[in-house]
């Protein structure tokens, strides 16, 4: 995420940098670890910028299996995300069948380490909540998942019960902004695409787009020998939403002619700006994407 960061500031965006409870450096201040699926703390993240930037345009960018956590985010909050338009970075969509499969072992591996050290830090507080003895020494991403949150000294879930609450594609339907995902067909982590990747939805769905490249690995997506610190993944879904942006800034131009020629007031505003010697004659913003040509839908306003 930094290399994206240096490389939207470049762009003229102002990035910020959401990192899960507990996770990288982010400190752990409740007793409450996050869900995979759970998108109240991102709800609250946008909530506040909203609140700080109330005009600016926001894009929401994802990473591997926090591509879960912003895809429930659009699903639940739906036309009210206060959103532009995302991308997605080598996602994981289903992921309880992700867990029960497994990954090649040096990637579980290093992901449970990381996992267990991240806890670690929190083990004599989240002792009271968990069974810390059992955390520590879960043997898999799936049996470390089911006693974080699964079996807790406070309730119990099924595995099943579980991923009907946190599946990122449960809401799937309610997203209202554009959506790019961006992967590979060398995926050690997601694995064949074949199975791995829901093509029915970019199928079906207006609002997802799949970018799907033969190489690429997962998260990496390098330049050709072109010396760039940039990842082609960054430039892509840097112009999406460079493009995205064109698309509604022309909806929205559309939208205030067709209200004025409704009002029927087009004549009498030319006349008195003519009378004041105002030049109305501008040029008409041109679209040099041929955005309108991708993006044949209307967007929806399901919430």
């Amino acid at each position: 995420m930094t290399v994206l960061s240096e490389l939207a500031l470049l762009h003229g965006y102002h990035p910020v940098i959401f990192s899960r409870r507990g996770h990288n450096g982010c400190p752990l201040n409740t007793l409450k670890l996050q869900r995979f699926g759970d998108p109240s703390d991102l709800r609250e993240a946008i909530k506040y910028i909203r609140f700080r930037y109330p005009v600016a345009r926001l894009f929401a960018v994802s990473e591997s299996t926090g591509s879960g956590l912003l895809l429930s985010y659009l699903g639940e909050c739906g036309s009210s995300s206060y959103v532009t338009a995302a991308a997605c970075i080598s996602p994981v969509f289903r992921c309880q069948e992700w867990f029960d499969v497994g990954l090649p072992w040096l990637y579980h591996w290093i992901l449970l380490v990381y996992q267990k050290v991240c806890l670690s830090r929190y083990a004599t507080v989240l002792g009271e909540v968990l069974n810390m003895n059992a955390v520590l020494g879960c043997r898999s991403l799936k049996e470390l998942e089911e006693a974080l949150f699964c079996n807790t000294k406070k309730n119990a879930m099924s595995w099943d019960s579980y991923w009907e609450w946190n599946d990122p594609l449960r809401d799937v339907d309610e997203v209202a902004v554009p959506v790019l995902c961006i992967c590979s067909q060398d995926d050690p982590i997601r694995s064949n695409p074949e199975t791995t990747v829901p093509f029915e939805l970019f199928e079906t769905n207006p609002h997802f787009f799949l970018l799907l490249s033969k190489h690429g690995g997962h998260c990496g997506f390098f330049q050709d020998s072109t010396g760039s610190i940039a990842l082609r993944s960054h430039e892509a879904l840097l112009e999406f939403f460079h493009s995205t942006s064109d698309f509604f800034l022309m909806e929205e131009k559309n939208k205030i002619l067709a209200r004025r020629k409704g009002m029927g007031g087009s004549g009498t505003l030319a006349k008195l700006a003519r009378g004041h010697g105002v030049n109305i004659c501008k040029r008409e913003s041109f679209c040099s994407h041929n955005i309108h040509d991708i993006y044949n839908w209307q967007r929806s306003y399901t919430r």
